[in-house]
């Protein structure tokens, strides 16, 4: 279970990456058969960015659980010791997830609320090997997420 992210596709974007190191962020669930589950905020009309559109389309702009199966899989980094299933149970397409307000609910407060709700993990996941789809380093970063009590989320 990740969480990926990329600049965010609305006015002030970039500035919000490059100064405040804010991106807009989504979960990527992947099984052991290599399907990927990627649920995050949006609005109406999709994951920002889709269909021609910018989201939220403004302050207090209503949101919700969308799509994010289009958006890249880059930047990803592993979410340690979070119950996938609790996870998934949370991210159903179309869940309201109220208006949109940068900094206080926004796709960033999204994650690490859903983070915070499905964690500590009870159990591991039913796998222990991850996708071949993944690469080396993300199949190692999960394995210890799950089994090095120490292990703090980076390389």
């Amino acid at each position: 279970m990740y969480v990926a992210q990329r600049v965010a596709n609305i006015t002030g974007g970039t500035l919000a990456d490059v100064v405040l190191g804010k991106e807009h962020q989504w979960f990527v669930i992947v099984y052991p058969d290599g399907t990927t589950y990627s649920a995050g905020m949006g609005n109406a009309q999709g994951a920002p960015g889709q269909n021609g559109q910018t989201s939220p389309d403004y302050p207090y702009s209503a949101t919700s659980v969308q799509n994010h199966s289009a958006q890249p899989m880059v930047n990803m980094q592993i979410v340690p010791r979070a119950n996938a299933a609790t996870l998934r149970g949370q991210l159903e397409f179309g869940t309201p997830t109220g208006p949109w307000v940068p900094g206080i609910n926004d796709c960033n407060t999204f994650v690490n609320e859903k983070i915070q709700q499905s964690s500590p993990a009870t159990t591991p996941p039913p796998w222990t090997q991850v996708p071949a789809a993944l690469s080396p380093s993300y199949q190692q970063q999960l394995y210890r997420a799950w089994f090095d009590p120490d292990y703090d989320g980076g390389p």
